[in-house]
């Protein structure tokens, strides 16, 4: 299926400019004291709020009906039998930030995700995690519809949320609860629905710029919002304008090296000089090299390399490259965004509600020059080259990464202290000119990955109400049209085929119609503008470029009336019916895809699915004004799923709400849920990864070691009906040559979606006799089986040959029947994991009148991890620790608190973040190891060393002034105004701390100004 549309559909939606939209959820009403069942930061506002905030102690209207996020059915309370989190513009705005999904990663129940600080890895999105599930298992809606999906290759179901301005939003609610029952798929860890502004009067401008301290990653948003209302039509228009600069890693102490305070000894091995390891010909006898007869060398500082003298041993502390400073910190990212929300009441009981939506991100990552490795004893696809003997370059006159005498093959060389080496590919022979070349490719400069995203999102909708059978029925139906597309650009890639001819035999290169000699020798050179010319590095350098797509189509109906008094009261019920279409399309560069890159090859990616829906769900009136029995209600919901690609799910949902007396809610909810696969989990095409792992099989006979394996292992090597051996015992003179094999990794067309239980309970207290004051205690659980997952390497490995009987991935093998080696490890997505988590919530809000003095507000939000259980094929507790990699951070605790204070013109708040300690692994691998630098804060634990990550606490101050004679908000604010630096994490992927978890460092002053006309 094509997944562009043709000119005349996006010609068709342009012309809709005027009419657009999705049917909106109301928004509450206003109260004097906090809705139980919400936990607010601050009061909700109505949705003309900022045109014309009420007075402190006005009381609101209450609206006849609303819709709340987790039901479809309209009712006069917000309280609700599941825990709903609702943030208010005012609120949005005393943070001081910029992107709506900033803001959603500093709330207690979120883990750590995907954001525009993530640099390697990154892709400019910003994305959410509820109870650390991962985004992909979270819903998020804008105005209670489905949002377009983002475009990470490697999970299309997780939403961006930088392609929702943070201007337009007039409130969020946050669903601390599983909804598959009522909203489908991906609800499994909650909902975010996001609530756009509509009823909005006149003009308003708003500019706020900022920056750090140390005077890098200036931050400027600007939005102009235009509103009128006339009669039964209300228009409303926001335009937007995003700018954040960069920030390096080289100018921040804790990250201007590969790991914090351990100089280069986890530097890369692929330095701009070069490191030359190979066994050199014996008329090289005057080489630099070691007893065993193997080179180490690099360029000495200042020399070309055109003389064997050039060149000295390579030492591993100091000679290493410090990739760290090149690396972005903190990413660029610019937004510009277009909407327009409009609705007209046609009569009573008809009226069309419809939104468009146009935003455009431009953003980009940085990483260090490419490296590349030349040589039999490297990895694919660099161990099919080397360098000939007749290389014009060339000053050791023989072949270096070819082996030219495999009668006489020598050991493969020892780890060194990076754990780079050994890098032996299975070509390894040894002998006389086997070997491999580290280079990095400084002359091309950085890496740069840019992204040019276009997200356009149209819908429209009709609603309205109409008596029948004594009753009063409301209905809603609409239709949606999404898209987003992303143009990426890859800078300083190498192209391998024009490497190969450029490094290899010179009548090869000579025969080849525009082949230019590369020199990989001269290093930086005497100028220190590196030994290639402009003429090599057009022939053998490029910039790649690739495409993204994703489309969503969603049609919806929705009905509700009540059915039928009870002696309690009404049974109301909502049915609902709706079809989508998702597709999704990964192109990659065609180098990419070919294999010829520099970079890992990928395949493209293309598919699509539809799934029709219908669900229905009821309020029922059990009991009401008995003794401890204010009200009883329960809400049953269930839901029915069709996917053409693997079938149907049904999902259920039952919650109790039940009052003992006027001042405490007792909720609780029980239900299932569920998420279907995503195209790419089901469809990714395959690419290539490089990780390492130990072959269970190396030297199993104990030949070199003197220790055989076990048992086990032994008899799974030997045993020819293995389908991982190819018919043939491992030999049992095999040693693993290559610390790194090859993986495949991709989609699978035959998983079938995770499923969930959940259960919450809590209670909700508003005591009479103090009043606003508001407190929230809830509990959760989430049961996630059928889990979609990648088993990793390893895992794969362990799984075939250390068990017996053997397990069932040793048909994921491919093993060479000759040789022994691992030609391939197909690491696909597969339904196999478990997730168990359990938790506590416990939050609360304030208000003191101070009179005189203003008043003030305190709001505490926290949340406790009791258990986080994975289980792939062994269950792990994860609670408290940090695993340091996205999405990979459990810290017990964590906590928001927040001081509003509001006299006359003024506003004032200071906000806390905490979140608490963790445990990691204080081990890399690497050597001298982090316990021999003291490093660990636990060196001696019996389990191996550990670290811990202090508790940690940001704060942020803001101060606001509104001048009613311009009508202008006069706002400045401070982001860690106390300076707090990240806990340094030795496990981290990069930069020496959690960058999804924590702040980037240093101090942020801001200042907004606001002019409503």
């Amino acid at each position: 299926m094509t997944i562009r549309a043709s000119a005349a559909r996006t010609g068709l939606f342009g012309f809709l400019l005027l009419s657009l939209c999705t049917g909106a959820v109301a928004a509450p009403a206003k109260k004097k004291k906090a809705d139980a069942g919400t936990v607010p930061v601050t009061e909700t506002q109505p949705a003309d709020a900022s045109a014309n905030p009420p007075a402190a102690s006005e009381e609101r209207t209450e609206l006849d009906t609303m819709e709340v996020t987790g039901s479809r059915i309209k009712r006069t309370d917000y309280e609700t039998a599941q825990p709903v989190l609702s943030i208010g513009r005012q609120d949005i705005e005393r943070t001081g930030l910029t992107s709506i999904g900033d803001l959603l990663q500093k709330l207690p129940t979120a883990g750590s995700a995907l954001n525009t600080a993530v640099n390697n890895g990154g892709n400019g999105s910003v994305e959410v995690d509820l109870r650390n599930l991962g985004s992909q298992r979270v819903l998020v809606l804008v105005n209670g519809r489905r949002w377009v999906n983002g475009l990470n290759a490697g999970s299309s179901s997780s939403v961006d949320l930088n392609t929702i301005p943070i201007s337009i939003i007039e409130r969020v609610e946050v669903l601390k609860d599983g909804a598959s029952a009522v909203y489908g798929s991906d609800a499994i860890a909650g909902v975010v629905n996001i609530i756009t502004r509509k009823s909005f009067q006149g003009f308003e401008l708003r500019s706020q710029a900022g920056q750090f301290l140390q005077g890098d990653g200036l931050s400027q948003q600007h939005s102009l919002s235009i509103g009128s209302v006339a009669g039964d039509t209300s228009v409303f228009t926001d335009l937007s304008y995003t700018h954040q600069e960069k920030v390096m890693a080289g100018d921040r102490d804790i990250s201007r090296l590969p790991t914090y305070r351990t100089g280069l000894t986890r530097g890369s091995s692929r330095t701009p000089q070069g490191r030359f390891v190979f066994t050199p010909d014996p008329s090289n006898a005057t080489l630099p090299c070691a007893a065993d007869g193997r080179c180490n060398l690099t360029l000495k500082q200042g020399e070309n390399g055109a003389d064997q003298s050039d060149f000295r041993n390579f030492v591993s502390a100091t000679d290493r490259y410090n990739f760290a400073p090149v690396n972005y910190l903190l990413t660029p990212n610019e937004r510009v965004s277009i909407f327009s929300a409009l609705s007209h009441q046609f009569s009573r009981g008809v009226a069309f509600q419809g939104e468009l939506l146009y935003n455009q991100r431009k953003s980009e990552q940085q990483l260090a020059p490419t490296p590349i490795d030349i040589g039999n004893e490297a990895s694919p696809p660099f161990n099919t080259m080397y360098v000939s003997a007749d290389n014009p370059y060339n000053p050791f006159g023989q072949d270096i990464g070819r082996s030219s005498d495999p009668a006489a093959p020598l050991p493969p060389p020892a780890g060194d202290a990076a754990g780079e080496l050994p890098v032996v590919g299975p070509n390894f022979v040894g002998g006389v000119g086997s070997g491999v070349i580290f280079r990095r490719m400084k002359e091309l400069g950085p890496r740069v990955f840019s992204q040019h995203v276009d997200t356009s999102r149209v819908g429209g909708g009709l609603n309205g109400d109409f008596d029948a059978l004594s009753r009063l029925f409301t209905w809603n139906v609409g239709f949606t049209w999404a898209e987003s597309r992303n143009a990426q650009r890859e800078t300083g890639l190498v192209n391998i085929d024009r490497l190969r001819l450029g490094v290899g035999p010179l009548a090869d290169c000579e025969a080849t119609p525009g082949c230019v000699p590369v020199n990989v020798f001269g290093g930086q050179g005497v100028n220190g503008r590196g030994s290639m010319t402009p003429e090599m590095l057009r022939y053998i350098g490029y910039t790649g470029q690739g495409s993204t797509e994703q489309r969503m189509r969603h049609f919806y109906g929705y009905l509700s009336h009540d059915l039928f008094a009870l002696p309690a009261g009404i049974v109301s019920a909502a049915y609902g019916a709706e079809y989508r279409i998702e597709a999704f399309a990964d192109t990659p560069d065609p180098l990419v895809q070919s294999g010829a890159s520099s970079t890992n090859r990928s395949l493209p990616t293309r598919g699509s699915y539809n799934v029709k829906e219908a669900y229905v769900e009821m309020q029922v009136p059990v009991l009401r004004d008995l003794p401890l029995v204010r009200t009883l209600d329960l809400t049953p919901a269930v839901r029915y799923s069709q996917y053409n690609v693997f079938g149907s799910s049904t999902n259920y949902k039952i919650g109790l709400r039940w009052k003992p007396v006027d001042d405490v809610l007792v909720r609780g909810t029980v239900s299932t849920a569920f998420r279907a696969p995503s195209i790419s989990d089901l469809y990714l095409g395959l690419s290539d990864s490089f990780p390492g792992a130990a072959d269970p099989c190396s030297d199993y006979t104990g030949a070199s070691s003197g220790t055989p394996a076990s048992p086990e292992v032994q008899a799974n090597c030997t045993d020819t009906a293995n389908p991982a051996n190819g018919g043939a015992e491992v030999p049992d003179t095999y040693e693993q040559p290559n610390g790194q094999l090859l993986e495949r990794r991709g989609g699978n067309p035959k998983l079938t979606p995770e499923d969930a239980k959940t259960y919450t309970a809590g209670i909700v207290w508003n005591p009479s006799f103090l009043p606003d004051f508001n407190a929230y205690v809830d509990w959760y659980r989430i049961d996630l089986t059928n889990a979609i997952t990648t088993l990793g390497s390893q895992t794969i490995l362990d799984e075939c040959y250390r068990k017996q009987p053997r397990g069932d991935t040793c048909s994921l093998i491919t093993r060479n029947p000759g040789t022994g080696n691992i030609d391939q490890i197909v690491n696909q997505n597969v339904n196999i994991g478990a997730i168990n988590v359990k938790g506590v919530d416990v939050s609360g809000d304030y208000r003191l009148p101070w009179h005189a003095l203003g008043d003030l507000k305190l709001v505490l939000d926290t949340t406790y991890l009791l258990e986080y259980t994975r289980t792939v094929t062994r269950s792990e507790g994860l609670q408290g620790q940090n695993r340091g990699d996205l999405g990979q951070a459990f810290p017990r605790f964590k906590a928001n608190l927040t001081f509003n204070w509001s006299r006359g013109n003024w506003e004032a708040a200071w906000m806390t973040r905490f979140v608490g300690h963790q445990t990691e692994v204080c081990d890399d691998g690497a050597g001298p190891s982090l316990k021999t630098l003291g490093r660990c804060s636990d060196p001696n634990n019996p389990n191996g060393p550990r670290n811990e990550l202090d508790d940690t606490f940001y704060n942020d101050v803001q101060l606001s002034w509104h001048m009613p004679t311009w009508d202008v908000h006069l706002t400045g604010g401070v982001k860690n105004v106390l300076d707090q630096d990240p806990p340094v994490s030795y496990s981290a992927f990069a930069n020496s701390y959690d960058n999804s978890l924590y702040e980037v460092p240093g101090v942020f002053p801001y200042l907004r100004l606001a002019k409503s006309f």
